[in-house]
């Protein structure tokens, strides 16, 4: 039976990290560690929380906010779509950069990126 070898669990050269991978990583930490201001829209119809998100994630980006969680809760789904047709408008506005799902409350919430 051959030796196996140890997995690498260094992180690739920093030159090959682009900005964008850099700052999911950093959102994804934050995430973790619960350091996230954040916007909770239990309880609000679609289109309070359609509002709600748009005026939210304006403010975060204007404040300088490098990412926000928004938490829709799993529900029926509704919430989810709301945010998530939302937060693709303001990509195509470049309000944001990128958006996914929440390691801390899976399926429950979204990360936004913010650009630099």
């Amino acid at each position: 039976m051959g030796k196996r070898r140890p997995i690498d669990k260094s992180l690739p050269p920093e030159e090959l990290i682009s900005e964008k991978q850099l700052r999911r990583t950093q959102a994804e930490i934050a995430d973790v560690s619960g350091e996230l201001p954040e916007l909770d829209l239990h309880g609000q119809t679609g289109q309070e929380a359609s509002l709600n998100v748009y005026g939210y994630v304006t403010r975060m980006a204007d404040s300088g906010e490098s990412c926000c969680r928004i938490i829709h809760g799993k529900g029926t789904g509704v919430l989810q779509q709301v945010v998530t047709d939302e937060l693709e408008e303001l990509m195509q506005q470049n309000v944001i950069e990128t958006y996914f799902q929440s390691q801390k409350y899976p399926g429950a919430a979204i990360l936004v990126v913010f650009p630099v």
